[in-house]
């Protein structure tokens, strides 16, 4: 839903097909094209749904210490992403928390991960420009909108 035109997106599911609701779920997607989206439920996504799997079962504090260490390096020791303009990132004593509660419960799957309160799409994204830049795995920034009436 964007909340600043009133408008959402329509997402189709037919039943008999679906096989799983984190790979690629959807019948069609009706709406405007928003241009470089998060498609976290594509194929190409895969390796990068992994990557928050792993994260989550990580320690906390040894996902943070690896946050930190990133944030410390010289922009020249970091090679260079393609990520969009604005990439929010949750405050770190929140994403703190919720590393802390999902390697309590240890989700062994993203789709048990979406599961957890708490978890929305600031976690979503944090999580997969982490698992881009500690692993080099590229979620799909691929619109999922097939048309539009």
């Amino acid at each position: 839903m964007n909340q600043a035109s009133g408008w959402a997106r329509r997402y189709h599911w037919q039943g008999d097909n679906v096989e799983s609701f984190v790979n690629e779920p959807h019948a069609a997607v009706c709406g405007n094209q928003a241009g470089q989206v998060l498609n976290m439920v594509a194929t190409d996504s895969n390796k990068s749904r992994n990557a928050t799997v792993y994260l989550a079962g990580d320690r906390p504090d040894e996902v943070i210490k690896t946050i930190k260490r990133l944030n410390e390096m010289p922009p020249d020791g970091l090679r260079l992403l393609n990520l969009p303009a604005a990439h929010p990132v949750p405050r770190a004593a929140r994403l703190e928390k919720i590393l802390s509660r999902l390697y309590d419960l240890k989700p062994a799957s993203f789709e048990e991960i979406l599961a957890v309160e708490g978890v929305g799409p600031a976690t979503v994204r944090a999580f997969a420009l982490v698992g881009e830049v500690i692993y080099g795995v590229k979620p799909s920034h691929e619109d999922p909108v097939r048309y539009s009436y």
